[in-house]
């Protein structure tokens, strides 16, 4: 719990930090910045369908990414489903982006004596077209942290390609 809670205290700082440095926001966003993606990786755990939004009307800034995810070994399955809050900073298409939530996957587990769920955090980066339609890209580094069995930690990343509408 302790690297947890050090971890989030962490984003939250570099968030601040990168928020304090100055508004890069070129342009306000006609539309909702959205797109939608499919990752490799990441806090889907193998792979993930994803919708991701900005809840301010910039290209930059919060957002946030929900999922659907899944697989099937020797018949036994687990679907998931990841939730983040995100923040993107940057300009022109290319952004850091800094992620935390968690997912929910029955039928999966990671580390012994946990449940359902893991928090997740993404530190990567991100372009896509500024004001306009177009093809996405994302890496990250995305660990996933048990939330009952202390100190489990899973480092792990994911890629993505998408499309913004």
């Amino acid at each position: 719990m302790k690297k947890l809670l050090l971890a989030f205290s962490g984003l939250l700082v570099a968030i601040t930090t990168i928020h304090a440095q100055g508004h890069e926001r070129p342009m306000e966003v006609s539309a909702n910045a959205s797109q939608v993606y499919f990752e490799l990786g990441g806090p889907g755990i193998i792979y993930s369908f994803n919708y991701d939004g900005r809840l301010s009307g910039y290209e930059n800034g919060i957002g946030f990414r929900i999922g659907l995810g899944g697989a099937s070994v020797n018949g036994e399955g687990y679907y998931a489903i990841p939730f983040q809050l995100n923040y993107l900073a940057g300009n022109r298409g290319k952004y850091l982006e800094l992620g935390a939530g968690a997912t929910y996957a029955p039928g999966l587990e990671l580390f012994d004596n946990d449940g359902n769920s893991y928090g997740t955090f993404t530190i990567g980066y991100r372009k896509q077209p500024v004001g306009r339609k177009g093809f996405t890209f994302r890496a990250a580094f995305t660990p996933i942290i048990g939330f009952k069995d202390r100190g489990s930690f899973l480092p792990f990343a994911g890629v993505s390609w998408g499309f913004r509408f």
